[in-house]
């Protein structure tokens, strides 16, 4: 049987990371710190499987001015088990903070660090 982290170990997990955000000395070290953040949020609160979060992609992002409810449906394409679609809900929140993080954060790095690798569609960068 699968183990399914509990909410309580979740929070410490988002705590601890949100310790690192702060912790950082340089941008880069932000940056990750930031992402794996992000990276829990959508594993945990849209259920996503450690492939398909690597495979999300810019363009599967709704617009937050796009919507007016709290919620909001994702089509996931890529990464898929069986090659599946499918879609997931997840809140307005995450989907601001995740273009906040593709604006400020993502955009730095790929600008300093990746400018030989041209545009970038993934949203969470190694």
């Amino acid at each position: 049987m699968k183990y399914i982290p509990s909410v309580h170990e979740i929070r410490e997990l988002n705590d601890y990371l949100a310790k690192e955000v702060k912790n950082q000395k340089d941008s880069v070290g932000e940056f990750l710190a930031v992402r794996n953040q992000l990276m829990v949020r959508w594993a945990t609160e849209a259920a996503l499987r450690s492939q398909e979060l690597i495979c999300l992609q810019i363009s599967d992002l709704p617009r937050v001015d796009n919507f007016n409810s709290s919620m909001s449906e994702v089509y996931i394409h890529r990464g898929t088990k069986y090659g599946k679609h499918r879609k997931v809900t997840v809140s307005k929140s995450l989907i601001k903070a995740t273009w906040d993080y593709i604006e400020y954060e993502r955009d730095d790095v790929i600008s300093n660090v990746w400018t030989k690798c041209g545009d970038v569609d993934n949203i969470f960068i190694n």
